[in-house]
């Protein structure tokens, strides 16, 4: 190869993939991993014996249309005590003084100690379209009585 071709040979190797499915079954949800050496690979396959998807894993941080509305609610912010070279007087939330997230950025130091942050995460349906009969015209209230429709 010419000098100046700085490409590696390793780095033409396919990737090797890995695809796991959701361990609750029979959950369609499948991780998929892609590694750029056997020892990767390997090093993940005895890490990771299965896995499962965030459904399963955390329901209750998943919105659905059975939980419409989700609310984290911080810890205080608090001068690091983790890290001993950072001034006592940086305020932290969680493992930073940074948190963000779609829509806001904040930073504890902004803010007096013992500051907490509330983020809520809410969906918000569509209207319901009105019902209609086979000959275009609304459904009467209450549907009609559990009866299919072209039945009647």
């Amino acid at each position: 190869m010419p000098t100046s071709d700085t490409t590696n040979r390793r780095d033409l190797r396919r990737p090797i993939s890995r695809n796991l499915r959701c361990a609750t079954q029979p959950c369609p949800e499948f991780a998929h991993w892609e590694f750029s050496s056997r020892k990767e690979y390997d090093d993940h396959v005895r890490r990771v014996r299965e896995w499962s998807c965030l459904k399963h894993e955390h329901p209750e941080k998943v919105l659905s249309p059975a939980r419409l509305r989700i609310e984290w609610l911080s810890e205080p912010c608090e001068p690091s005590a983790k890290y001993p070279t950072i001034p006592r007087t940086t305020l932290f939330w969680g493992n930073t003084g940074f948190l963000h997230g779609d829509g806001y950025y904040a930073y504890a130091d902004d803010f007096p100690v013992g500051t907490r942050i509330r983020v809520t995460a809410e969906v918000i349906l569509p209207p319901l379209a009105p019902q209609t009969t086979t000959d275009g015209q609304p459904e009467p209230a209450g549907g009609n009585s559990g009866v299919p429709k072209g039945r009647e």
